[in-house]
Formats: C-alpha cells, sequence, structure tokens
C-alpha cells in the first residue's frame, strides 16, 4: 500500500493547505514536489486565519509556496485545475513518477479519479471509523465535546480506507477568541496538521493507529453534514464554556 517515495503534495490553495506546507517547513521534510491548483475563495480563509489574535501558535496562513518550492529545490508544478476531480489534474498527475499524493482539498474525491494507479492520503476531522462526515467536527464538540482527527488512504466509499495515525485534542481558548471563523480556519486546518506530522515524520513507515485512551463516541450512526446554525452556534457555545483560565491557551495533543 505505502511505497518509499516520500508523497507528492496537491495543493488547493487555502488553510487546510497552508497548514501543512508549515507543518512540513518545520519538520524540514518537503514533498517530492508540488502540483499547485487554483481556488478563488481561499483569501477570504486565510484573511480570517490571519487576522485572528492566536494564529502565531498554529500556523502560517501566508507561506511562500514558490520561495517554498526554490529553497527546498523541488519541483511547482501549476495546474488551471479547480476540482480535484478534473480530468486536466489527473493528466498532470499521471505524467509524474509520484503514486503517493497528500489531498490537502478541491472537492471529494471520486472514482474517476481513484480508478487510476494512485493514492491519496486525507485526514478526515474526526476519529475514524466511528466519527464520520464533513461536519462531524461540530457534531463531536457539541455531543461529547471530543476534538479528533485521522489520517488515512482515501478508497472508494466515503471516509474509509486504511488508518494510517490518529490523534486527539484539548481546546482551551478564552470564549472571546471562539468564533466559526477560528474553528473552520484556524482549529481544524491546524489539528489535521498536527495529526499528520507523525506521519509525515515517519515516512514510509506505518505509525500506530488512534490512541483508544481517548474515545469519540459518534454523534450519529449516520455521517455527519448539513449542521443548523443553530446547533453550530451550540457547539462553539459548549467549546466557550470549557475555558479554564488557570490552564495553557490553545489546541493541545491529548496526553
Amino acid at each position: 500500500m505505502i511505497n518509499n517515495d516520500r508523497p507528492g503534495f496537491i495543493y488547493f490553495p487555502g488553510c487546510r493547505a497552508s497548514a501543512y506546507l508549515d507543518m512540513m517547513q518545520q519538520c524540514q521534510l518537503p514533498p517530492r514536489c508540488i502540483i499547485m491548483l487554483q481556488n478563488p475563495l481561499a483569501q477570504q480563509g486565510l484573511n480570517a486565519a490571519a487576522a485572528h489574535p492566536l494564529i502565531d501558535q498554529f500556523y502560517n496562513p501566508n507561506i511562500d509556496v514558490a520561495a517554498y518550492c526554490k529553497q527546498h529545490q523541488i519541483p511547482l508544478i501549476y495546474c488551471n485545475a479547480t476540482s480535484i476531480n478534473a480530468a486536466e489534474l489527473a493528466t498532470v498527475l499521471l505524467a509524474q513518477p509520484t503514486r503517493c499524493w497528500l489531498f490537502s482539498g478541491g472537492g471529494i474525491v471520486k472514482k474517476t479519479l481513484l480508478d487510476h494507479d494512485l493514492e491519496f492520503i486525507h485526514v478526515h476531522p474526526g476519529q475514524l471509523p466511528e466519527v464520520r462526515g464533513s461536519t462531524c467536527f461540530y457534531y463531536s464538540l457539541l455531543h461529547d465535546h471530543s476534538l479528533a482527527a485521522t489520517a488515512f488512504m482515501l478508497a472508494q466509499e466515503l471516509d474509509s480506507g486504511p488508518v494510517l495515525y490518529g490523534q486527539h485534542f484539548t481546546i482551551n481558548v478564552p470564549p472571546p477568541l471562539i468564533s466559526s471563523d477560528f474553528i473552520d480556519y484556524v482549529v481544524d486546518p491546524f489539528i489535521r496538521a498536527q495529526t499528520l506530522k507523525p506521519l509525515w515524520q515517519q515516512w514510509p513507515s506505518e505509525v500506530l493507529t488512534l490512541s483508544r485512551q481517548t474515545f469519540s463516541k459518534a454523534p450519529s450512526d449516520r455521517p455527519c453534514f448539513v449542521m443548523h446554525p443553530v446547533l453550530r452556534a451550540l457547539a462553539m457555545k459548549r467549546t466557550a464554556n470549557t475555558y479554564v483560565p488557570t490552564k495553557p491557551t490553545g489546541v493541545f495533543c491529548h496526553d
């Protein structure tokens, strides 16, 4: 399943990709190459992340991709595709010697791309296989105040595939600093990057799967997708109410 080459990085501009690249920069472990997609909506999230008072504790949302590639002498390939499933991107991917790629957004990977002789690493913002869906991050915070992410190899079925590594987190942030922008553009990318980090450092060695010392309870027996704004607000309020002023401020890997 895992080959010895360091994965390539499909860079879909936005907070998640920035957090991943910042993690690689800190580890001094660049990907084999970067394919840069287009995302017309990226700047909104990046601006929101950069404006948050605590952003320096998490990641650099303004990392210069071209300068990074030049520094580490790795190829930077520009692609006009705005979707992970674009035929143009598939052509670019298949032209590279790399067969394993880190996925950072651009839609749900479809069967047409997965049918190629390629592997994709994805980091899901929840504990797999128990907690699935695009909004499980909020549902877990609301349901049992758990926070987790899982790195796995993409498969045909949504949020399925071999789990490579997982991690739980605790959050302790003053209530005035908790907002949907903070959750979406700071915390979500950060916990994904921190979960990816041990895997990236030890590649291609497989690391331990999600520790069961901490366990997220499934909010539902179905994947968590659409969430009403009122429930989203309740999830943030519950998170704010757990703040302990005497403890360090931030988001931390669970011991």
